[in-house]
């Protein structure tokens, strides 16, 4: 990656990228490059606090967890949808959030934004692109390496921020393919990583690198309010992705870890070692497909 000037002035370091989650963790083989094959779909869930009724709605202020780094937030009236790859097959009429999965005809009367931060296969799959066929309020906001958009699809490149409708949207580049996202809507910061991680496969990397050379790209002039981040366990002992020096960096208020790979019993023990290093906010950990969370604890 070219160094380009972010908010901090510090030298730059090249990264190594990572896509996929193929294997468990293989901590004592470094490899040249990481396993280029998707996380395997859940096919299970948790049970659920929130129960979804047809005349409400989707209840404001909740997050659902699909898999991987896929996640439904609603929040200010809107339904934001994150790098949805799940199920590669149209929900049938028995399935729904409830069971981890978007089912058109439960969000069909919802202001809807579907997010894609690139096209590796375990964060993008064309079905999205079904759902507007049942809902109306629907608009895609795409990195531009997904190619075949359609054409009134928000094209998103590392740059300034743009207006969509009432909110914003801001895109940084990854340490891996395509970008990562700032949303500001209402008085919230949320802040989405996609793939950009600190992939340090080698052991050749210090966090430091990874704030210096991706990181710094990061608005830290707003305060981060909800932060999807990557948590990948097959980097238990290599700095899991970047969650940790994250969260020591922007100290969001509620961080959510994604890129999990199914290993939720990793995840559960991710918040003791935030503990350790200082984390004071709110810390989300998933335990598995469809499970869900509310942001009323985690509003300012």
């Amino acid at each position: 990656m070219t160094r380009q000037t972010g908010l901090f002035v510090l030298p730059a370091v090249l990264l190594v990228a990572a896509f996929g989650c193929k294997d468990k963790r293989q901590e004592a083989q470094p490899v040249e490059e990481p396993a280029v094959e998707p996380c395997a779909v859940e096919p299970g869930g948790v049970e659920q606090a929130v129960v979804i009724e047809k005349k409400s709605g989707i209840p404001d202020n909740t997050i659902w967890h699909f898999e991987q780094s896929a996640f439904l937030m609603k929040i200010a009236g809107k339904v934001f949808i994150f790098d949805y790859a799940v199920g590669r097959r149209p929900a049938d009429s028995n399935e729904g959030l409830a069971r981890g999965i978007v089912n058109p005809e439960e969000i069909k009367d919802e202001n809807v934004y579907v997010f894609a931060s690139h096209s590796h296969g375990d964060h993008f799959n064309k079905i999205i692109y079904t759902w507007r066929e049942k809902v109306a309020r629907i608009k895609y906001i795409l990195s531009y390496d997904i190619s075949n958009r359609p054409a009134d699809a928000i094209e998103m490149r590392p740059g300034p921020v743009l207006t969509v409708d009432d909110f914003k949207v801001r895109a940084y580049p990854s340490s891996d393919q395509g970008v990562a996202f700032s949303i500001y809507v209402g008085d919230k910061h949320i802040y989405f990583a996609g793939d950009n991680a600190f992939w340090n496969w080698q052991r050749d990397r210090i966090e430091e690198d990874y704030v210096i050379e991706t990181l710094s790209f990061i608005d830290q002039k707003v305060p981060i309010d909800i932060a999807f981040q990557v948590c990948d366990p097959r980097l238990a002992g290599r700095g899991a992705g970047g969650v940790y020096i994250f969260a020591q960096t922007f100290e969001p208020k509620l961080l959510v870890p994604i890129h999990v790979c199914g290993e939720y019993d990793f995840v559960a023990g991710v918040e003791a070692k935030l503990r350790q290093r200082g984390f004071k906010g709110r810390f989300w950990a998933v335990r598995g497909r469809a499970d869900t969370i509310s942001l009323y604890s985690a509003s300012r």
